[in-house]
């Protein structure tokens, strides 16, 4: 009973006592403002970025637009230029094996010209030895020793100078026995004249059917000139 009538003094005691805010006038409790907008600077400096990247954008692709403006025009130019360079290569080298070419055509005929010079040279030896050992074998048919090649040479050494001048060969007892070359150039009848010749020479044929050699060789002779 006593304890109670004790709670319940206890009780009406507690919540009969008001709070100290309500007890105090000078106590402000605290009050649940609303939610702020940011402030106006901060949208400001992100604005201020947003153009700052934008302009760095901007700024980059200017400088490749220029970049790349100013590099084509270089690129263009030197490809044509070197393609160019290489057409003018090609030509040189095309025209230096042209050259090389008509070169080697001339040393080639130059060569064929030496050769054939040389053959006819040694073609008219031979003829001229033919012809004097035809005469050899006349002057040994009718029994009249030939002049030797000993005595010949004497002669020459005597008689000559050099080479291509013949002393004894301008007197007039001498000039018309003088061979020539020219007289033993190709002459189909004379080539024929002395085949003819020699065969009867390797058939050993009587010494009255070779003076007819000489005889076919004045007859081709005759003609040309």
């Amino acid at each position: 009973m006593f304890r109670s009538a004790r709670l319940n003094r206890f009780c009406i005691k507690r919540y009969s006592t008001p709070p100290k805010q309500f007890g105090d006038p000078h106590h402000v409790p605290p009050q649940h403002e609303p939610t702020q907008a940011p402030p106006k600077s901060l949208t400001q400096f992100e604005d201020l970025q947003r153009q700052e990247e934008a302009q760095q954008k901007n700024r980059f692709g200017r400088v490749a637009l220029s970049i790349v403006l100013n590099i084509v025009p270089l690129v263009v130019v030197w490809k044509y230029y070197s393609d160019k360079l290489e057409r003018v290569k090609e030509e040189s080298e095309r025209q230096a094996i042209a050259a090389q070419r008509i070169i080697n055509r001339e040393h080639i005929k130059a060569g064929m010209l030496v050769t054939d010079v040389d053959r006819l040279n040694k073609r008219i030896q031979a003829r001229m030895g033919l012809h004097i050992a035809m005469l050899r074998k006349q002057l040994a048919d009718v029994g009249i020793d030939p002049v030797s090649s000993d005595k010949a040479v004497d002669e020459f050494t005597k008689t000559v100078d050099n080479i291509t001048d013949l002393h004894r060969a301008q007197e007039p007892a001498f000039m018309r026995y003088t061979p020539q070359p020219a007289e033993y150039k190709d002459d189909p009848k004379f080539f024929q004249a002395i085949e003819r010749f020699k065969q009867r020479i390797s058939h050993q044929e009587q010494p009255t059917m070779t003076t007819e050699a000489p005889h076919e060789l004045s007859s081709s002779k005759s003609p040309s000139s």
